[in-house]
């Protein structure tokens, strides 16, 4: 037989689940799939990202750029070091004789998940360095395939912009070129 204060303890554990069940589905209503428009904008800066990313490390790029417009200024403030550290191994691999004349990036393609102003996106990456004089019988390139999660901010204006890249690599993974060890 239960006494009135089993009732109660009762109906306040069903209120407490019901309301859980309720933040929960809301929870889950405020992440959704990105509108075909601005997963198609956030491919086009993924691409122009990985692309200037890879091609930092050949002769073309003797002083790499960041993409314009694409990053928040706090990740293009990052990426410059970075662009920067990655323009002088292409430098010590030409003066080793090992450079690479140019770069080709293909993404395949993902589906980004939006949750209010931030987005993440699953992306591979799939590079190939060629190598500025490859020897006889050798493969004209070198490529790797590395997935990225890339993350997105929403600005006031209602464009995207990539706001940090987290490649997915192990602590005893053997990086591409065009990483650098993260701390």
């Amino acid at each position: 037989m239960r006494t009135p204060v089993g009732y109660v303890l009762a109906a306040a554990a069903l209120i407490a689940a019901v309301a859980g069940g309720t933040a929960l589905a809301g929870q889950a209503r405020e992440e959704s799939t990105a509108s075909a428009a601005d997963n198609r904008e956030m491919l086009r800066i993924a691409d122009a990202y990985l692309g200037s990313r890879a091609a930092a490390v050949t002769r073309a790029a003797a002083r790499p750029e960041v993409p314009a417009g694409v990053m928040t200024p706090p990740l293009a403030a990052a990426m410059r070091g970075e662009y920067d550290a990655l323009a002088a191994r292409a430098r010590t691999l030409r003066g080793d004789g090992a450079g690479y004349g140019r770069a080709e990036t293909d993404r395949a393609a993902g589906t980004a998940e939006v949750a209010g102003d931030t987005a993440t996106l699953d992306v591979e990456e799939l590079t190939r360095l060629f190598h500025e004089t490859p020897e006889a019988g050798a493969p004209a390139y070198e490529a790797y395939l590395i997935e990225h999660t890339l993350t997105f901010r929403r600005t006031e204006g209602g464009r995207w912009l990539l706001s940090a890249d987290r490649p997915h690599t192990g602590p005893g993974d053997l990086l591409p070129i065009t990483q650098l060890p993260r701390p």
